[in-house]
Parts: C-alpha cells; sequence; structure tokens
C-alpha cells in the first residue's frame, strides 16, 4: 500500500520486479507522481498489478488479508506484505529463494534496520544509492512474511495493522516471531516529505471509525519534534535512529561522530537508484492536488469491522462480514444456482401430503430463542417459509435483539437445509426501533456465538453489507429496518437484484398505520406487481415471491392467493399457535429462572426434602411454602381491613398484591405438583383428585 513515495518508487518497483513472480500495488490517490510511475510499471512488467484505493483511512489490515486470500488462490509460496521505504536485504532473486528453502518457520520476522542517510533531499527527490548509517542494533519492530502453509493449516489467520504479527484467528495470539533476514528501511529522507507525510497520517487516522489503542502514537510525537524544536540534521538523524518508538526525549545524533556502522542498499538497486528529475512534482503541486480529490467516505458504524473486496482495477473498503465465532470472512456471499434442488419444479397432487406434513411439523417446533419482540407470534410463519423454501441463503436486514433470525436459524438447523443464514444491522437504531448502547448487539453476539457459531453477521448500514453479496445470491430476505415508505423502499429496490430466481421477500409491520411507518402502503404497491400472502396479526407480516422461477413455491402462493377461505385458515391457525408458542415459551423460561434463581440461594432455607423429587420441585416447594406462610398474614390483614372500612382506600395496594400472591401459589403449587411440607419435614407427591382439593382450598 502506498501513498505519495515517487522519490523512492523507481528503486521500489525494481525490486519488485526482480524478487518477486507477482507484485499487487495498491495506490491511495497518490498525487506527487507515484500513480504514473506505477501505471507506467504494470504496463512494462507482467508479473505487477496495480488496484486503487478510494478511502483515505489506512485500513491497512482489510487490504493485506484481501490480498493474502488473492494470492493463495493464485498459488504462491510465500507472501511478502511491504511498505514502499523498505527493502529486503538480498542481492539477488537466487540468494532469496536460497534462504527461503533453509529458513525452518511458516511465519519470518524481519526486524527493521533503520537506515540513517548520509544526506537529505527536498520532498522530490532521493539518493538511494548513498551510504547509510544504522545503530548497529535492530529496531524492535519487524514486518512479517508468511508461507502458503501457514494459512493452509490456519484457514482463518489474520494479519494485523502493520503487517508486524500474523495471528492463527482474529483476536488470537501472534505467532511467536522466529527472527529472520532484516528489513533496510527509510523511513527518513526529506524534512518535507516526513512532515507531509505525519500530517496526513494524524488527520486520517482521526477520521478512522476503528482506531486501535496506541495506533499511530509515533505519529503526533514526530510531528511535535518537527514543529516545537529546530528540525537540525541530529534531530533528523535520531528520528530516523529510532523509528516508530514514542520517543518524546530523542537527542541531536552525529552518527558519523559516534562511527555508528555504515550500511547499503543491495547493489542491484544502487546500479538504479533514481536522479533528479525535472519533472518531479513539487510539494505544492502535491498539495494542491490534493484539495482537488473526492474520497470515497464509507461511513461505517463506529468500531464494526471492515474488510476489502477488489472490483475491476479498485480494491474497496467494505463492511466485514463475520462468523458467530468472531472470525472474518473474506470472501463475498456468491450467486446461487438457479434451481433450487431442495425445491420442486412443480407442485404434484403426490406432493402435497408430504409437504403439507412437513410443514405442519415444522410450525409446531418449540422456540428456542424468544425475547421482548414485536416478531414473538409470527415466528411459526417463519418456520413454515422455511419448511416450504428451503432457503440456502436467509439474510435478516435489521436484527436488534434476533429473536426472528435466530428463529431462522434454529429451523434451519432443524430442517438441515444447511441454510447460511446472515443478520445485518447497525446495531445503533432507529427512531422506529428506538436507539440503544451497544449492550443489544455485545448480547446478540454472546448468544450467536453460543447458539450458532457458524450464522453470519455484518455491523453496519444495509448499504454497506449490500456490497458483500454478488447478484442471485439470496433465497429468502426478510426486511425490517426504518419503517417509513422511502426506507423500505430503498431497502427493496436495492437489494432486488441480490435475489436468486426462488426469491421470497418477507416485510415485518405491513399493519401499522401510526408513527410514520409505511410499510403498510408500500406493501400494497408490491401486491399488484408480485405474488403476495399477508398475516395480519402481530403487526403483520408480508411474504412476496419475487422469484422467476414457476415451481412449487410459486404454485403455493397462487393457490393460497386464489383461495382466501384456505388462506384464512392458514391466518387463523398461525395467530393461535403463536399465541400458545411463546406462553409456552414463556413460562418454560420463567421456570428455569425460578430453579436458577433458588438454586443460588440453596441452604438458606433450613427444611429437608425427598430427594427423589429432584431439584427442581425441591426449590418451587420452597416458594410455595413460603408464599403460603405470606398469604396467611395477608388473609388476616384482609379480616382487619373488612372489620374497619376507613381503612380499606388507604390498603388497595396491599389488596392487590395479596390477589397476586394468590396467583403465585396457585402457579407454583400446580408446578411442583407437591404439598408444601411442614418444617423439616420430607415432601410428598399427592394424588391427582387430593391435590386438585388441596389446590382449591388455597
Amino acid at each position: 500500500m502506498v501513498r505519495n513515495e515517487a522519490d523512492v518508487m523507481e528503486a521500489f518497483v525494481h525490486q519488485a520486479a526482480e524478487l518477486f513472480d507477482q507484485f499487487t500495488f495498491i495506490d491511495v490517490l497518490s498525487t506527487d507522481g507515484t500513480q504514473e510511475m506505477l501505471i507506467k510499471a504494470s504496463e512494462e512488467h507482467k508479473n505487477i498489478t496495480l488496484l486503487t484505493c478510494k478511502t483515505k483511512e489506512k485500513y491497512q489490515a482489510a487490504m493485506m488479508n484481501c490480498l493474502a486470500r488473492k494470492a493463495l488462490r493464485a498459488g504462491v509460496d510465500w507472501m511478502f506484505f511491504l511498505d514502499a521505504d523498505e527493502f529486503l536485504a538480498v542481492e539477488s532473486r537466487f540468494e532469496l529463494e536460497e534462504y527461503l528453502r533453509g529458513f525452518g518457520s511458516e511465519v519470518l520476522s524481519m526486524p527493521w534496520i533503520n537506515l540513517v542517510p548520509s544526506s537529505y533531499s527536498d520532498f522530490s527527490s532521493f539518493d538511494l544509492g548513498q551510504n547509510f548509517r544504522w545503530t548497529g542494533r535492530t529496531s524492535p519492530y519487524c514486518k512479517v512474511a508468511v508461507s502458503s502453509l501457514y494459512f493452509h493449516n490456519n484457514p482463518d489467520a489474520t494479519l494485523a495493522e502493520g503487517n508486524h504479527t500474523i495471528s492463527p484467528c482474529n483476536d488470537g495470539t501472534p505467532a511467536a516471531p522466529i527472527i529472520g533476514m532484516p528489513l533496510l528501511h527509510v523511513p527518513v529522507r526529506s524534512r518535507e516529505r516526513l512532515k507531509y507525510k505525519m500530517t496526513n497520517s494524524l488527520r486520517f487516522l482521526r477520521s478512522k471509525h476503528n482506531v486501535r489503542d496506541g495506533e499511530g502514537s509515533h505519529v503526533s510525537t514526530i510531528l511535535d519534534l518537527i514543529e516545537n524544536i529546530e528540525s537540525s540534521v541530529g534531530y533528523l538523524n535520531a528520528i530516523a535512529a529510532e523509528y516508530g518508538q514514542n520517543n518524546a526525549k530523542l537527542q541531536v545524533v552525529d552518527p558519523a561522530a559516534l562511527d555508528w556502522p555504515v550500511r547499503r542498499l543491495p547493489a542491484y538497486l544502487r546500479d538504479r537508484a533514481p536522479e533528479m528529475r525535472d519533472d518531479a512534482t513539487s510539494i505544492g503541486a502535491t498539495l494542491a492536488a490534493d484539495a482537488e480529490i473526492k474520497w470515497r467516505d464509507p461511513g461505517f458504524v463506529r468500531n464494526a469491522a471492515v474488510g476489502a473486496a477488489i472490483e475491476g482495477g479498485e480494491l474497496r473498503i467494505v463492511a466485514q462480514p463475520m462468523s458467530g465465532r468472531m472470525q472474518p470472512l473474506y470472501e463475498r456471499f456468491a450467486s446461487l444456482p438457479p434451481a433450487n434442488p431442495a425445491v420442486a419444479p412443480q407442485l404434484g397432487p403426490e406432493a402435497i401430503p408430504s409437504l403439507l406434513s412437513k410443514t405442519l411439523e415444522t410450525t409446531l417446533l418449540p422456540v428456542a430463542f424468544a425475547t421482548l419482540s414485536a416478531w414473538s407470534r409470527l415466528i411459526p410463519v417463519l418456520f413454515g417459509i422455511f419448511a416450504v423454501a428451503r432457503p440456502r441463503r436467509f439474510v435478516e436486514l435489521g436484527v436488534h435483539n434476533g429473536m426472528s433470525f435466530f428463529a431462522g436459524c434454529q429451523v434451519a438447523r432443524h430442517l438441515q437445509t444447511e441454510t447460511e443464514c446472515v443478520a445485518v444491522d447497525s446495531w445503533v437504531g432507529d427512531p422506529h426501533a428506538s436507539f440503544h448502547d451497544s449492550s443489544v448487539f455485545d448480547e446478540f453476539k454472546r448468544n450467536l456465538g453460543r447458539d450458532y457459531p457458524d450464522a453470519r453477521f455484518i455491523q453496519g448500514m444495509f448499504s454497506h453489507a449490500r456490497d458483500c453479496f454478488d447478484d442471485g445470491s439470496i433465497d429468502l430476505l426478510h426486511i425490517d429496518g426504518y419503517h417509513t415508505y422511502d426506507a423500505v423502499k430503498d431497502d427493496f429496490d436495492t437489494w432486488l437484484s441480490k435475489m436468486s430466481d426462488t426469491g421470497i421477500v418477507i416485510f415485518h409491520d405491513i399493519n401499522v398505520h401510526e408513527r410514520n411507518f409505511g410499510v403498510w402502503q408500500f406493501w400494497r404497491e408490491l401486491r399488484a406487481r408480485y405474488l403476495g400472502l399477508a398475516f395480519m396479526h402481530s403487526h403483520g407480516l408480508g411474504v412476496l415471491y419475487v422469484g422467476r422461477q414457476d415451481n412449487a413455491i410459486a404454485a403455493i402462493f397462487r393457490w393460497l392467493v386464489e383461495n382466501p377461505a384456505y388462506f384464512a385458515a392458514a391466518q387463523k391457525y398461525f395467530e393461535i399457535l403463536g399465541e400458545n408458542a411463546i406462553d409456552h415459551k414463556a413460562k418454560a423460561d420463567e421456570a428455569h429462572r425460578a430453579q436458577q434463581a433458588f438454586e443460588s440461594a440453596e441452604g438458606v432455607l433450613p427444611i429437608s426434602f425427598n430427594p427423589e423429587l429432584g431439584a427442581r420441585n425441591e426449590h418451587l416447594i420452597v416458594v410455595a411454602k413460603a408464599l403460603k406462610l405470606l398469604m396467611r398474614a395477608i388473609r388476616f390483614k384482609r379480616i382487619l381491613l373488612w372489620l374497619f372500612p376507613s381503612r380499606r382506600r388507604r390498603h388497595q395496594k396491599q389488596l392487590k398484591m395479596a390477589k397476586f400472591m394468590r396467583q403465585c401459589l396457585l402457579r407454583f403449587s400446580e408446578a411442583a405438583k407437591v404439598d408444601p411440607a411442614p418444617e423439616g419435614a420430607s415432601a410428598r407427591r399427592l394424588p391427582e383428585n387430593e391435590r386438585d382439593e388441596k389446590l382449591r382450598a388455597a
């Protein structure tokens, strides 16, 4: 990745042509003549490829991880990740091959030798053929070269910012550095170019959305030295010798007086060292050209993961798909084959019984994940859609806490459809869903990693995520973002090309006519163009067939549209089923939470129980006994209130509490199915008739 390195670019291009089979340059809209040099080099050398990046922020790790995967597909043996001021300390291609052949590790760490020039130049030129000095010790900073075998053994391997380390997986422990050949580093060539580079780095760093702790800390230190201290050659020497280290106490250095060792660049580079060019671009012309640049502003969500994608001759910074294991996915979501093998081309009479049976069975699936959501009672409808459509890829736009998305993951696992489920959201919120803090996203990631680690998510705006999908790559799309008419229309129009030949789009909130919701209006327009089914309960769910194939899915849609009586029965079925499914889940979760709560307080109450009843019933007996004792006190108070009516109004809250406690006692007694035992006694299971009698008495 290069930007405005014209003073050393000719030598660096020569290194690329001499030492490597393939070399890819990423030019970040250079304005000092670098871009013209690289265009010429790519035309003269078949092994040099030029890509352009129009994003000013330095997303170097995203770029290099993208290029690493590209190189792996090309069948390379080793990958080097170099900046324009870095040169390998070898004299020839043969020497490099021999060194790598004898190197005993899959990751080569190359420490910098920071070279101090004997003479500095101006912005436009620099003499690389001169003698350099260095401290005699290598820098603590290294650049890595990686063998393809390392990526083969670690498919999720990730390069860090700056290409200083590589880890076997995202957020993993970096590979142990095996120090190898040094890397000759020429970071300081003139005061003007150094100041220009540091100023731009600091400005671009401030607009970056995901700055890491400590990233670019040396930049402000160097700028302070240049601005606040007389920029004599001695200070430039000190900056060059200790480059990369955040050292604000640098002192004037004279390498010759200190008798530092002399070092030169390899001979094949010295022979090609550029001379002063008459057509070199001055710093004034460079700054004027910089002011005219129209940068691409991606507008990423703060701290969201980003990646890179190659589109023609441009390398674009895009939203980064992640797995539930928090590993990046470096490939785009590819187009799907036109025909879905799990969907019959026609809906014959012989196929209807088995399809109906499987669909009914799937809709009765117990809900595994339930939370407060307007989607809750629509989950059986989603289960039914999966049973009929068997989507190969399911994408949800607008996820929030993941109620409907996790239901899709659950039914895909149940049906064994191998559906790739992808969640897309900014996890920031909007005026309709309300705005929220990072805890919602954190909770979603925890649930995803625990239950569905192979599912995917993209944190970003819908327009950002769209760039990760090829046309025709989605079978089932759920649009549930911002609900104004313009927003939902834009979501549909911009994602329609991503739908496969068997595509289905579902819309939530088609039955909401308040707070500027416009989904109902857009849904009415779509019904005139496509086959659509509208389930009106729980805020409404529209199911639209947008596929181009006339298959079994289209036949089912057509049949339900043409037979409204049958669809009305289906509507009622799903409405009742949704109510019961979520009520069952809520009760099951309530019992589970009660069990956990009482397990955490185990041993507090001095009551012994029959171990054959199991821990769950034992704890329910405890709470039932406690509630029964409390009811006695409340009953006594109610008698007092009946005797003294003047105090009744003052104690309405106590009366309501009494009613609530009575309901709790019935519920817990029903759950335990045992008689609350007296203190110190063992509980016994009651016969059915005796239990009912005691419940009535309670």
